[in-house]
């Protein structure tokens, strides 16, 4: 059981760097697709989310993760259980995924990151967003509670 979840975060972690590189590729030095052709939309809960607008490529890239991590239940059955350690699992992604960005961008610096120097960013704890935290923290109940059920 410890080997199959240690094959899961090592298989997870060579995902987040892959997609990081690809977003690097895409996004340049400029993240939260600032140079995208892409819509975007003045997020009216702008003191939930801290500033962040909405974009097209994010929301597409949101729907194709969710997709990829739910292909799971094409081969197992669905269950309430299940169903909150995938998007606990998802949510821990991203945030691993994001930090990954910072540390493979050629055109960034990870010093700037924790310096704070993120414009998209807005609200830090701890040298890290506070997204972040409550990412984790989500994240993390809900697969306990996941395995509880």
């Amino acid at each position: 059981m410890v080997l199959k979840m240690i094959n899961v975060i090592v298989y997870l972690i060579f995902l987040a760097v892959f997609h990081a590189l690809w977003e690097c590729e895409i996004e340049g030095n400029a993240g939260w697709a600032k140079n995208l052709p892409t819509w975007r939309i003045s997020n009216p809960y702008k003191k939930t989310f801290h500033g962040k607008d909405i974009t097209g490529y994010h929301t597409f890239m949101l729907i194709i993760f969710g997709m990829f991590f739910h292909g799971y239940f094409l081969f197992n059955s669905w269950s309430l259980g299940r169903e909150l350690i995938c998007i606990g699992i998802m949510l821990i992604y991203l945030i691993v995924e994001d930090f990954l960005w910072f540390v493979l961008n050629p055109y960034y610096e990870t010093k700037k990151f924790f310096q704070k120097k993120v414009r998209w960013h807005k609200k830090w704890f701890l040298w890290l967003p506070i997204d972040y935290w409550y990412m984790v923290l989500i994240g993390s109940y809900m697969i306990l509670i996941g395995k509880m059920i």
